[in-house]
């Protein structure tokens, strides 16, 4: 199904096709549309999807096409972070020395 696709808009490197799955949250579900085919750039990897393709892809998450199979997917959440860490806390006045040539 080779698309045609213009060169990079970000560089300016040749773009060819190449098919991928695609994530895309709708409604606070995730959708994993297989098959896609996108440009990517051959330099710096910016991908492309054709207008014609992301509404297929609109048309599949609105309901029109049944999934093929359904998958299960862990969700983890990390921990919050600790108020005070190591890497994160403030110098101490004793052992802060300025710039050379600084002032106080």
């Amino acid at each position: 199904m080779g698309r045609t696709y213009s060169d990079c808009h970000f560089c300016g490197g040749e773009v060819k096709e190449q098919r991928i799955t695609r994530e895309v949250w709708r409604h606070g579900s995730l959708h994993l549309i297989e098959n896609v085919p996108v440009g990517v750039c051959q330099q710096c990897s910016q991908k492309t999807i054709l207008p014609q393709v992301a509404k297929a892809i609109d048309r599949v998450i609105a309901g029109e096409t049944p999934p093929d199979h359904l998958i299960q997917v862990p969700a983890y959440r990390l921990p919050e972070p600790e108020t005070t860490t190591r890497a994160n806390r403030p110098l101490s006045p004793t052992t802060r020395s300025p710039a050379p040539g600084a002032c106080e």
